[in-house]
């Protein structure tokens, strides 16, 4: 997992337990969706980054097998 995947797990299990005067532990749920959410964007900008590799690779492929075509080879 990532940092923020981790921060948000951990914090998470920190928000099952009340503070110390009983109540709700509302900052780690807070935090927990923070990190959250910062995890997904790191996740997309991953994916995002992958395809456009992948959409490179197929346009230099592409146009090697043009190049190829055009050349007799």
């Amino acid at each position: 997992m990532n940092f923020h995947a981790d921060a948000a797990a951990d914090l998470l299990a920190t928000a099952a337990l009340p503070t110390l005067d009983g109540h709700p532990n509302t900052a780690s749920i807070e935090m927990a969706g923070v990190h959250a959410t910062l995890a997904l964007a790191e996740a997309i900008n991953n994916a995002s980054q992958t395809l456009a590799i992948a959409v490179a690779r197929l346009e230099t492929h592409r146009a090697n097998e043009h190049t190829s075509a055009h050349s007799g080879a």
